[in-house]
């Protein structure tokens, strides 16, 4: 699992927005999509609903989005160390 593809769906399930989560993260749209449908692929669910550019978790995701954040912040406590 790609690192990351982690910090990029978090990110994305906070905005709830592509483009602003793409902005925020300092990649292009295409990249986010293509980095999330290449999680949802991995993972074999859908993790958002989707209207256009606007995004909702979907149940998978706010599962997902819990694991995610606490992986993420053991790696960062890692880092600190």
């Amino acid at each position: 699992m790609n690192l990351f593809y982690l910090r990029y769906f978090v990110t994305l399930a906070h905005e709830k927005h592509y483009t602003r989560a793409a902005k925020q993260l300092c990649i292009t749209q295409p990249s986010l999509s293509h980095a999330i449908d290449q999680l949802e692929a991995e993972l074999g669910v859908q993790l958002f609903d989707r209207a256009g550019r606007s995004v909702q978790l979907n149940e998978f995701g706010r599962a997902a989005r819990e694991h995610a954040e606490a992986a993420l912040a053991e790696l960062g406590a890692m880092e600190r160390h």
